[in-house]
């Protein structure tokens, strides 16, 4: 049976399995009830700006022809929780669709069927394709670094230290935010240097390419990757003269 949040918005999100189990309306022969997943799929009202991508991405949805255009949007608009799609076709007929939620969570089975459902319908399907919708391969990286401070540095080092774990934080964030984003420290060393540090020694992560499932020679190779956070070690190293 499927149950909906009777709240619109993302409060009925994240209750793991088993913890929803009172029943309101008993019925005859009731035992009882209880989510066998993690709830999911509620979404807030669309932004100006999530709906002028919608409205936008609306246009590849009059095409017949399948355009991948067109799977992204008709994936989309199930869940304003999705923040990217992509899509490909690892053999001749077949359609396979990869999602992503917002703050790098990989898509939940009812996520992931309602886009099927979307996705897969007589309307937006062309008749000889088979539509699935699969799952990304995690590549798990960790934080582990060093930040010195200047002798006349113009912030107290309580700080410098405040300021450098939300970068680690935004930094984390912006590499879990898109399918087959490489994981890149030199996006990590930039924010770093903004919050007033003299420098940084940053001994993971490497530079490491990540499929992104747009193009890949081997079928193997048509399933995007998404980097994951794995360990952090953020170290002060103290002062040092200029």
């Amino acid at each position: 049976m499927h149950v909906r949040c009777k709240t619109a918005g993302t409060l009925g999100n994240g209750y793991a399995a088993g913890q929803i189990s009172a029943a309101v309306d008993v019925f005859p022969y009731f035992e009882r009830c209880e989510n066998v997943t993690e709830s999911g799929g509620g979404a807030d009202a669309a932004t100006d700006a999530e709906y002028y991508a919608l409205m936008r991405d609306s246009e590849d949805a009059y095409s017949t022809a399948g355009p991948s255009g067109s799977y992204v949007y008709h994936a989309q608009r199930t869940s304003l929780e999705i923040a990217d799609v992509i899509v490909n076709s690892p053999s001749p007929g077949v359609v396979a669709l990869y999602v992503l939620m917002k703050g790098g969570e990989m898509a939940n089975e009812e996520t992931k069927n309602a886009v099927l459902a979307a996705c897969n319908d007589s309307k937006v399907r062309p008749l000889t394709e088979l539509v699935q919708v699969g799952d990304v391969n995690a590549v798990e990286y960790d934080v582990d670094l060093t930040y010195y401070i200047a002798q006349n540095a113009d912030k107290q080092a309580a700080d410098i230290e405040c300021a450098v774990d939300a970068a680690v934080e935004a930094y984390t964030a912006w590499q879990s935010a898109k399918l087959g984003r490489d994981i890149n420290p030199s996006y990590l060393h930039g924010l770093l240097m903004q919050t007033g540090i003299k420098r940084v020694e940053i001994r993971s992560p490497s530079f490491l390419r990540l499929r992104d499932g747009a193009i890949f020679v081997e079928p193997e190779d048509s399933v995007p990757q998404l980097a994951k956070i794995g360990s952090r070690t953020v170290l002060s190293g103290g002062y040092e003269d200029e």
